[in-house]
């Protein structure tokens, strides 16, 4: 009988360690966290208040503006208030939910309001030199479309004045249309091809013209885009000018019909 009790305290040992074994094993431990906040100028220490996700509050005073807890893992909401000459709470910060991440380092995590970041405004300093250079100053910027456009018009009016050009000059150096030539033909060929060579040079010098004016009007226009990319460098790719656009809408009592107000605002 004696014999029997011993093995069976044995058995119930055994198995008691197994279960704190297990449970040892799947059981999370509580991990450690530091929490701060700025401090406060006069006050008589502090009071911390952690609620847990079942609703419980367990509070504490400290003398710090930091303090580090050991919590097991979850969310947690918190706040802080300082302690005034009474030992009482002044005022108490907003909860805050902390999340005590399952990791072995230490965490820290702060009590103070994150403010808004400012949106951060990047101001170019951009040489003078590079604004005489068509959409230069936008590309500064990082935007590609102005000097793509730019350099798409001015390959395209160097192109076609250039061509304009060569027609002329290929019908000018033309020896039909030579002077001598015409006169020579004209003495010594039959009276039919006199007129007949000058008929031509009279068509050759129409479209010559055309051609100049077609060369005239291309340098004007490289011209002109030229100057534009240069108040558009100096005026309007500056990021810090705005340009505002107010339309209203109204009806005078006072008179028959509606009247429609438009402003144009442009400010350097």
């Amino acid at each position: 009988m004696l014999k029997l009790n011993k093995i069976n305290n044995k058995i119930i040992y055994i198995i008691l360690f197994c279960i704190v074994f297990v449970n040892g094993l799947y059981s999370e431990s509580a991990k450690s966290i530091k929490l701060e906040w700025s401090p406060i100028k006069g006050n008589k220490g502090y009071k911390l208040e952690v609620k847990k996700e079942d609703g419980s509050i367990s509070s504490e005073n400290i003398k710090t503006n930091f303090i580090e807890l050991n919590l097991l893992p979850g969310k947690y909401d918190v706040r802080v208030s300082a302690l005034n000459k009474f030992r009482k709470p002044s005022n108490w910060s907003d909860w805050k939910i902390i999340t005590v991440k399952d990791i072995e380092e230490k965490q820290n995590i702060s009590m103070n309001k994150e403010e808004p970041k400012e949106e951060e405004i990047k101001i170019i300093s951009i040489p003078l030199w590079k604004k005489f250079i068509p959409g230069f100053v936008t590309f500064e910027y990082g935007k590609k479309w102005k000097i793509i456009t730019y350099s798409i018009l001015f390959v395209g009016g160097s192109y076609y004045t250039y061509k304009n050009k060569k027609e002329g000059d290929y019908l000018s150096g033309k020896l039909e249309n030579d002077e001598g030539f015409l006169w020579a033909g004209s003495y010594y060929s039959p009276t039919q091809l006199g007129p007949l060579l000058y008929f031509n040079r009279n068509s050759d010098r129409d479209l010559y013209d055309s051609y100049q004016m077609n060369q005239r009007f291309g340098g004007y226009f490289l011209a002109g885009l030229y100057l534009f990319s240069l108040i558009d460098s100096f005026y309007f790719s500056n990021q810090e000018k705005k340009i505002s656009f107010d339309f209203s809408f109204y009806h005078d009592k006072k008179k028959t019909g509606n009247q429609i107000l438009f402003q144009l605002n442009y400010s350097f």
